[in-house]
């Protein structure tokens, strides 16, 4: 593992972990109690194909699920996800634009540019 010495801006050298400051001042300050949300496992559902995975989370759910390792979790139910969304899954279909300049055309042709009048 590499370690870094740097001086702080008190004078004090100090001897980092891969870039990872270790410092007594930061486990004497403790964080505030109950202004944080709980953090923790939620499993994620897909409800348009049943694709689901468990990732961490401060989302706050009724549900709860039975996940594939046996462990019971929160469960959030999502309209669209990565699986799911025609963006990422490549059923996106893009406008047909042959054709469109045609009936540009067949609509405003008639009238021509005021420059091609002006010259004609």
């Amino acid at each position: 593992m590499l370690k870094f010495a740097a001086v702080a801006s008190d004078g004090t050298e100090r001897v980092c972990d891969d870039h990872a400051v270790d410092t007594e001042d930061d486990e004497s300050k403790p964080m505030k109690t109950g202004i944080h949300p709980e953090y923790r496992e939620v499993v994620f559902l897909d409800v348009s194909n049943d694709f689901s995975f468990v990732t961490r989370s401060t989302i706050q759910t009724r549900e709860k699920i039975t996940w594939k390792d046996g462990k019971e979790y929160p469960l959030y139910k999502l309209d669209t996800s990565s699986e799911s969304h025609p963006f990422y899954t490549g059923a996106q279909t893009r406008i047909v634009e042959a054709g469109r300049v045609e009936k540009f055309r067949q609509k405003f042709g008639a009238v021509g540019s005021k420059t091609s009048v002006a010259n004609g």
